[in-house]
């Protein structure tokens, strides 16, 4: 009976049924006889040169059952043992073949997603047909690609029937993925420039709604440049002009309609306005300076004086050495005038801290001391660099330059500002433009690599509203030590404090509605400070 089995497991391996010799000599008598430990051999050489053709044509899956039914058989002969290294190693191969595969595919994947859609396919290019993701990716290119050409041919169609609305619309379904596309992005470029035409043409003839109307489709759809950034500018300062009509301030209207007029000299709307406006002030200042005025001023000084006398202490009012606002008003004996009107440039002086220039005009200059055109800060450098401005518009700070100039070495001749700017006139003349405070627009300058005539001055401040005081980085002046934070801001042309500490001049509080006097020590808490004016 085993001699029979031994004869049909024999004939099995010859006729290549291997898998059938190996059931039959997995009987442990088998191997035990003679014959069958030779057929045992044999099996075990068959199966393993079995395992190398499918390892050889790509079947690993089959090539590891060989090996381990050899293994089984044989032991750890050399050509069983060549083949598990052979298998080892195409295992590793295979694994960094499929992890390069992933890598790519993702790639590829965040390509398309971006709108890169030849980059996607190239990568995609080896792995199409034997990847169901890849193949998957290549669909989503393609509609995407017929879509991107779909809204290119709509915008142009538009463009070429001056329907310059519906041509916005399709730019702004293209969204951010038309930017990677060649034509949808020279479209929307050419969209761009007719949009800043027509607003600027809208606002020269006097269309402020169709302006307005017209900027708010085209900013979500663009990035913000030198063009968008001066007609928000020009819209905003039209906004100003309405305001300051509503409040029955016309002085101040015709002061924007005298800056909105040089840049739209062509807007004939405004001159006529400028007329009006000049006709305003002038019936103002006559009602102001007749029997009006002098009633308007009687009035005002009267509930002036009574105000005051409600908010002071009753020893203030005494007479001495004291005036009305409780303010020391003799020094040695003899008058002491407190001068509280601010200037448009003063130095605030804080001891154990420095000295900053202060600016109040919304546009200042910068450069050479020694130019002839003298700049509104002058700096100790080469006197043949140029004379930068920077103004301020809204909650907006713009650099321009006569001669490029660079900024965050990168050359040019305008920038809007943003915060941590490096201004460089030259390689030694440099300053760094800073909004400290994300709620102020008052800005800092610091003079990083530049020199001010006084020594002491190593920051100037670009004040709008405020100047807040004290620890961190958000204030314009970094004082860390001797009190909370205080805000210095405008009130009627006075520097005015905000503080829960006490204000002092001269030993004595200073009332919470008096401005800072120029010239004399005024003590906040444990920071004392000097306003100079220059």
């Amino acid at each position: 009976m085993l001699i029979l089995r031994i004869k049909q497991a024999e004939t099995s391996l010859t006729d290549g049924r291997l898998d059938e010799a190996y059931e039959i000599a997995q009987d442990d008598r088998i191997r035990q006889h003679r014959r069958g430990q030779q057929l045992v051999t044999q099996l075990a050489e068959a199966l393993a040169r079995r395992g190398r053709e499918h390892l050889e044509q790509q079947r690993p899956a089959q090539a590891l059952a060989d090996c381990n039914k050899a293994e089984k058989l044989a032991g750890n002969k050399p050509e069983i043992a060549e083949l598990c290294k052979a298998l080892i190693e195409a295992g590793i191969n295979n694994q960094q073949k499929q992890q390069g595969q992933n890598l790519r595919i993702a790639k590829a994947r965040e390509c398309i997603h971006k709108g890169w859609l030849s980059a996607g396919e190239r990568m995609l290019q080896d792995d199409a047909g034997d990847d169901g993701a890849a193949d998957m990716l290549l669909e989503i290119a393609a509609a995407q690609r017929v879509e991107n050409e779909a809204v290119l041919r709509r915008g142009q169609e538009a463009l070429d029937r001056g329907d310059l609305e519906v041509a916005l619309e399709q730019v702004r379904q293209a969204g951010k993925l038309g930017h990677q596309n060649k034509g949808l992005a020279d479209l929307a470029a050419h969209i761009k420039k007719l949009a800043v035409e027509r607003i600027r043409q809208a606002l020269e003839q006097g269309r402020i709604d169709q302006a307005k109307t017209l900027l708010s489709r085209v900013l979500p759809l663009t990035s913000q440049t030198f063009e968008i950034a001066e007609l928000e500018r020009l819209t905003g300062k039209i906004g100003r002009v309405c305001d300051y009509i509503r409040n029955g301030q016309p002085q101040q209207a015709l002061h924007i309609l005298t800056q909105l007029k040089n840049a739209l000299p062509s807007a004939k709307w405004i001159d006529k306005a400028v007329g009006e406006m000049k006709q305003a002030v002038n019936a103002l200042e006559t009602l102001r300076s007749g029997p009006l005025g002098l009633a308007m001023s009687s009035s005002s000084n009267r509930q002036a004086s009574v105000e005051s006398i409600a908010s002071h202490k009753p020893e203030a009012t005494q007479t001495g050495n004291r005036n009305i606002s409780g303010i020391p008003s003799t020094r040695n004996g003899g008058e002491f005038p407190i001068d509280t009107r601010l200037p448009g440039r003063f130095i605030i002086q804080i001891d154990g801290v420095g000295s900053f220039l202060v600016l109040r005009d919304p546009l200042v200059t910068v450069g050479p001391i020694s130019s002839e055109q003298r700049p509104g800060i002058g700096l100790v450098t080469e006197p043949d660099l140029p004379v930068v401005s920077i103004e301020r518009a809204e909650e907006d700070y713009f650099l321009r330059a006569a001669r490029p100039v660079r900024v965050n070495d990168k050359q040019g001749n305008e920038k809007l500002l943003n915060n941590n700017d490096n201004i460089a006139l030259s390689d030694r003349c440099r300053l760094k433009f800073q909004l400290p405070n994300a709620a102020s627009t008052t800005a800092r300058i610091v003079f990083s690599g530049a020199k001010h005539p006084r020594l002491d001055v190593r920051q100037a401040i670009l004040l709008d509203r405020e100047i807040i005081v004290g620890p961190g980085s958000s204030a314009h002046i970094r004082v860390d030590r001797g009190c909370d934070s205080v805000v210095l801001f405008l009130r009627n042309g006075q520097l005015h404090c905000r503080t829960k500490e006490n204000v002092e001049v001269q030993g004595t509080s200073l009332p919470r509605d008096t401005g800072l006097p120029m010239e004399v020590p005024v003590k906040i808490g444990g920071i004392s400070l000097v306003l100079t004016k220059i």
